[in-house]
């Protein structure tokens, strides 16, 4: 990303000691979490590395019939935790999409995607009958599947990037990081959203929550169609 203007040593630690991308700050979580929702929003929510993008574009598709073409880049946005993305690269932030205070006014029903954990939802979250959808991954693959996006997308490492012949050491590193949610070394930025455990136990206890649908990664995988169906009828 040549030419972008990010902090990538700015993140906060927002309420709970969950750590946060470096692409917000603490008056825009602020925004979040006392942001009004209406009573058809939609809220998709990962942990990192476990299906984003394949749920986000699963539920769009069904909002337009399977009319493909009428997406563009305003459909596949970034997170809602993430700040105003500021770059001096048009393409960047174009590709980002609209964030949280481009979508205030969209015409209903909204999409967000997050990966918040659930103390970190909007508040009116839990006055509201908006639908959440949570895929949750097996941490094995989200381990090995983090830590490569992360190795790839900048220097990551508390003293330069990683390799790309990553070491067995550097792996061992990040897979303490992400099993505890502890700051360490690794990322200069912290592990981002903390602990799997942690994310993947809040969603859970609010599994038979009416307005919530649970799906794994590896079902949405060998079961497709299975999993786009289940969406629907959600």
């Amino acid at each position: 990303m040549a030419g972008d203007v990010f902090d990538f040593n700015s993140i906060i630690v927002h309420k709970d000691g969950f750590p946060l991308p470096y692409l917000t700050n603490e008056g825009f979580m602020k925004e979040l979490e006392n942001m009004e929702l209406r009573e058809d929003d939609i809220f998709v929510v990962t942990y990192p590395k476990s299906g984003t993008h394949w749920m986000q574009e699963i539920v769009q598709l069904i909002l337009v019939n399977g009319h493909g073409e009428k997406l563009n880049n305003s459909h596949r946005r970034m997170r809602i935790e993430l700040a105003d993305v500021k770059s001096k690269s048009p393409e960047v932030i174009e590709a980002a999409g609209p964030t949280l205070r481009h979508m205030k006014e969209d015409p209903s029903p909204r999409v967000f995607t997050t990966h918040v954990p659930y103390s970190l939802l909007p508040k009116k979250f839990r006055e509201k009958s908006c639908k959440l959808i949570y895929v949750y991954r097996h941490p094995k693959d989200v381990i090995v599947s983090f830590f490569n996006y992360l190795s790839q997308r900048h220097d990551i490492h508390g003293v330069g990037s990683v390799k790309k012949t990553h070491s067995s050491k550097q792996f061992a590193s990040f897979f303490d990081i992400i099993t505890s949610g502890k700051c360490m070394c690794f990322v200069p930025l912290q592990l981002q959203y903390g602990s799997w455990f942690d994310h993947v136990i809040g969603y859970y206890k609010h599994r038979e929550d009416e307005n919530m649908f649970s799906v794994s990664y590896e079902k949405m995988k060998k079961k497709s169609q299975t999993g786009v169906h289940y969406t629907v009828r959600k």
